[in-house]
């Protein structure tokens, strides 16, 4: 049977190759290899001319072979196109475009509409009349300077202020070092993680602020890859860690790198440019915050935010409120420096009386501090019958049926009350106003707990009597003659307060009095 040489099928060419005393030349696989790297240059892809095979081999042979290299030279050129690929991938150019401008500047005008704007999850109910108090004194002390400390009930969001707050001051270059200050070095730690993760996850920072956020969300939450990111070559000397957040060095040395907006608006360089946030607690040791720019520039905290800095075991005692105070006027307020000035907020909630944020709230003591202490309920309402009746019917029946009854009697049931946030209360539990939240919550938690409803604001004057005295702890205080002692001891509700008598006994009773809640 003749064979077509012009149109040699693959097992004719393979029978035909390996038929010659040399035995097998060629194998199927080697051939498919072979019609791929010649493509149509001796044949169809299905059948094989043999003489432009032939020629194609030669042609093969005759092409200079590569120089062999020895293990230590290959394993050198592998690492060098490793780190060239790697260093491409690091490079975040070009920056984006920021999205909208005006929004941006509008915002950096005001703090109240930048938490509506780019925290909307955070800020949907309105705001009260206390927020917006506290809110513009935020604003004056980040951007002007000055000591704000303000208490507000729990739930407030008074924490969630103070974090935007330092988002805000550093993003428009208002504050260049912010350092969060927490009571303990655990609740320090989760001071920074809300902020990571906006910058992570909030889509509107990265369309308004490119320069800032863009370079942070390369790095993918990973910080072994801050080390080599570059901008066209230049690092960016970011820095992404649970303790320290360094922004990226974006200068508009290329002409092309800062946005256009904002070299169209004059800048020079990005405004939150080598900015930094830390965190620390007022265990730790605080001195020593500072950080080295790029420039050579040293810059030291020019913001804190203590947020709540008192445990409830340090507030209960003399001795670690006095300690706290004593940290606070001279490690905190001293960060910036010596002929320094220094901004700060402290959100604080009051526990007993004489505590730490009970101190710095009092004017007459610290009249360098401005201050708000916001109540959850300013009055309760008067008529208690109604309101038992309505408990009763809530514990007895449904809440369903007590809410229809709150429906059908609310306005005398509101009668003489009065709340500082009409919007908090939780309509998907069927709840119809704040006074109602207000009193469930009551209810829930007992008239004494008045950490939880912030409803004291001068001392001696809270819905239910006094805050309660710091306790447990042994007051000393000496003159020329005699050493007294004064003590207080808790004992089943009742305050003793045990001090020095002026005749021969050690000891006599000088006051008694109950905590607020407890039987006469």
């Amino acid at each position: 049977m003749a064979i077509d040489l012009t149109q040699l099928t693959q097992s004719e060419l393979l029978q035909l190759v390996n038929a010659t005393p040399l035995g097998e030349a060629l194998t199927r696989s080697r051939l498919r290899r072979q019609m791929d790297a010649g493509a149509f240059r001796f044949g169809d892809g299905t059948h094989v001319h043999l003489v432009r095979y032939v020629r194609w081999l030669m042609g093969e042979l005759d092409k200079p072979r590569p120089v062999k290299v020895d293990y230590v030279e290959a394993r050198r050129r592998q690492a060098e196109r490793n780190r060239a690929a790697t260093k491409a991938s690091q490079d975040i150019s070009p920056i984006p475009d920021v999205e909208d401008y005006p929004r941006r500047k509008d915002c950096g005008a005001s703090f109240r509409l930048f938490c509506e704007t780019y925290f909307p999850a955070a800020f949907y109910r309105p705001w009260s009349e206390d927020h917006l108090r506290v809110v513009a004194k935020i604003e004056k002390a980040v951007r002007e300077g000055g000591l704000f400390a303000f208490a507000m009930p729990r739930g407030s969001g008074k924490t969630t202020l103070a974090r935007c707050a330092a988002l805000w001051a550093v993003l428009y270059g208002f504050r260049p070092f912010v350092c969060l200050i927490g009571a303990a070095d655990d609740r320090a730690k989760e001071l920074l993680l809300p902020i990571r993760k906006h910058i992570l996850e909030n889509p509107l920072l990265l369309a308004d602020f490119p320069e800032a956020v863009h370079p942070l969300r390369a790095l993918e939450n990973s910080s072994k890859r801050q080390l080599q990111q570059h901008c066209r070559g230049r690092l960016t000397h970011v820095h992404w860690g649970q303790n320290k957040l360094v922004f990226p060095t974006i200068e508009g040395f290329s002409g092309e790198d800062l946005p256009a907006a904002l070299r169209e608006d004059g800048f020079e360089v990005s405004p939150s440019c080598g900015s930094i946030i830390t965190t620390t607690s007022l265990d730790a040791n605080m001195r020593g915050q500072q950080h080295t720019r790029v420039d050579g520039s040293i810059i030291r905290p020019s913001l804190v935010l203590l947020d709540d800095p008192q445990t409830r075991d340090s507030a209960r005692s003399v001795d670690q409120t006095r300690k706290r105070l004593e940290l606070l006027n001279g490690d905190v307020l001293g960060m910036a420096g010596p002929g320094e000035q220094i901004s700060a907020l402290m959100t604080c909630t009051k526990m007993y009386e004489g505590d730490l944020a009970d101190t710095v709230l009092d004017r007459e003591k610290y009249p360098e501090w401005d201050s708000e202490c916001t109540r959850l309920v300013y009055a309760f309402p008067a008529d208690e019958k109604l309101w038992e009746e309505y408990f009763e019917i809530r514990h007895g029946q449904s809440k369903a049926a007590a809410a229809e009854f709150y429906r059908q009697h609310q306005e005398a049931m509101d009668e003489g009350a009065a709340v500082a946030w009409q919007a908090r209360f939780d309509g998907k539990s069927g709840e119809l106003s704040a006074i109602q939240h207000a009193m469930n919550l009551r209810q829930k938690v007992g008239r004494n707990v008045y950490s939880l409803l912030g409803v004291q604001t001068d001392r001696g004057a809270a819905h239910g009597g006094a805050l309660p005295s710091v306790t447990g702890a042994s007051r000393q205080s000496r003159d020329k003659k005699t050493r007294q002692d004064d003590t207080n001891f808790d004992v089943r509700s009742l305050l003793w307060h045990v001090g020095p008598s002026k005749n021969e006994n050690p000891i006599v009773l000088t006051s008694l009095f109950t905590y607020p809640g407890s039987p006469e």
